[in-house]
């Protein structure tokens, strides 16, 4: 999922290097999925430190 993050910024990224102008709509997107990759990340943590540990 990380790769995935990084993908996506390097996309958008190479769509506004010469301009820097971004669209809205781009950069809504990104932050969306910023934002669900940070949600899953500390859930993937929470149960993490939650479930006790299987041998």
């Amino acid at each position: 999922m990380n790769s995935l993050l990084i993908v996506k910024m390097v996309q958008l990224y190479r769509r506004t290097a010469p301009s820097w102008e971004v669209a809205r709509a781009d950069a809504l997107a990104m932050y969306k999925f910023s934002m669900l990759y940070l949600a899953l990340l500390f859930v993937a943590l929470a149960l993490d430190r939650g479930l006790p540990f299987l041998p």
